[in-house]
């Protein structure tokens, strides 16, 4: 399998890797079909020292859409051949943010391209599968891959009106 990595600052390469195996009953694999860059993938790419724990050679990418290529024995929602959407976020469902409906501040969480987790810009991808979401018709994978950005914009919007409707 092709991954692009960051294997130094400004420096992107093509390496191959193994293509990744479901290894739990809540997983699935899927083949990548969009990618769209972050700034934060553009803040990587520019920065002079790694925040956290990582290490190079990174894989970035978190906006994705692709096809499900196969699922774990627990996954009954999502079937090979779906077109979905990845949110990036792992949560648990389990924690006392996720039971409140918090996911974004789940203690067990983990994201695509960050915190030691390599990023999508590879062919293939294995993931939980509460986190994929099946595509309408209707969306492109173009536009499956932004619905991340789109989400984050949406929750701004509705936090500032909110707050208007308050005043």
């Amino acid at each position: 399998m092709k991954e692009i990595a960051l294997t130094a600052v400004q420096k992107v390469e093509i390496i191959d890797s193994n293509t990744p195996q479901i290894t739990k009953p809540n997983e699935v694999l899927i083949k990548v079909k969009k990618v769209t860059l972050c700034g934060s993938d553009i803040t990587y790419f520019n920065r002079k020292t790694l925040p956290y724990d990582l290490r190079y050679p990174i894989v970035l990418g978190h906006e994705v859409s692709g096809e499900i290529i196969d699922v774990g024995a627990q996954v009954d929602s999502l079937k090979k051949g779906d077109r979905v959407s990845v949110e990036p976020q792992y949560y648990c469902g389990n924690c006392s943010y996720c039971q409140r409906g918090l996911y974004q501040f789940c203690e067990h969480s983990y994201f695509l391209a960050g915190h030691g987790y390599p990023g999508a810009l590879k062919e293939y991808l294995v993931w939980d599968y509460k986190s994929v979401h099946k595509l309408p018709d209707s969306l492109s994978y173009e536009s499956g891959a932004l619905l991340e950005p789109m989400s984050v914009a949406y929750s701004g919007i509705k936090k500032i009106m909110f707050k208007k409707l308050k005043q």
